[in-house]
């Protein structure tokens, strides 16, 4: 893992003074990115754009995104991973000239607040690979953890030492269903990756656990959907906060 720190210690945290920009960097979102004074700072901010393009070279290699933040009274800053699949590597903290102000959650173990980062200025603008597959409907899903990125905290349903199981079925015409100690139903509408769910029916079996009012509080407010491989992130609360999802091999 010394190996990434490095990459990024090299990569992104220098400004390099001659760069010619032989690639155009496209962000993942349509919203205005502006920062740091410049309107696009993924082509616009070289020691950005050389890491970027560097992301791009090697996607095939490791999975990297980039996210712009807010921290301070109002100031721009770059939280920048080239491992999202491991959470022990943690998030690179950059400020508008690329250099480093340290490290968020992994090893380090420091969250947003510590650095005085607004949670909810927190937003991917770039990936180096792609994010939609594989199809959500037809699957069974699995929640297998809560992961808490405010307060770094991993979270395993259960109950007195006793896993709890929820899952969630998306069908093609917009329905989903779950389980859990309840029975639910609801809609969902999902574009690129932004997803809604609304849970309209569920079954009245009281939870003594509490973790299912927890789940249902958090699927009504999830704003972002991450599928890849055989697992989907949902995420809530200014996708501060996020659900992860495991799904099988059949489709049903």
């Amino acid at each position: 893992m010394k190996r990434h720190f490095l990459f990024l210690a090299l990569v992104c945290c220098i400004v390099l003074l001659s760069c010619k920009k032989d690639t155009i960097i496209r962000a993942v979102t349509n919203e205005d990115i502006s920062c740091c004074g410049v309107d696009d700072p993924l082509n616009q901010l070289n020691w950005l754009h050389d890491c970027v393009s560097q992301f791009e070279q090697d996607k095939n290699l490791y999975r990297a995104e980039v996210y712009l933040c807010k921290y301070g009274s109002d100031n721009d800053g770059f939280l920048i991973t080239n491992c999202v699949d491991c959470p022990d590597a943690g998030l690179s903290f950059c400020d508008c000239s690329g250099q480093s102000r340290g490290i968020l959650f992994g090893f380090a173990g420091i969250g947003y607040e510590e650095y005085g980062i607004d949670p909810q200025s927190v937003r991917c603008i770039y990936r180096n690979y792609d994010n939609t597959p594989p199809r959500l409907p037809g699957k069974r899903w699995q929640l297998k953890k809560i992961v808490d990125r405010i307060n770094n905290r991993i979270e395993i349903p259960n109950y007195n030492g006793n896993y709890i199981s929820f899952w969630l079925i998306f069908g093609d015409d917009g329905t989903v269903v779950g389980g859990g100690v309840n029975q639910l139903m609801g809609q969902y509408v999902k574009e690129d990756y932004w997803i809604n769910i609304e849970i309209q029916g569920i079954t009245e079996i009281y939870d003594i656990s509490g973790w299912e009012e927890r789940v249902l509080e958090a699927l009504n407010s999830v704003i972002e959907c991450d599928v890849h491989h055989n697992n989907i992130r949902l995420y809530y609360n200014t996708t501060a906060t996020y659900m992860e999802f495991e799904c099988g091999n059949t489709d049903l």
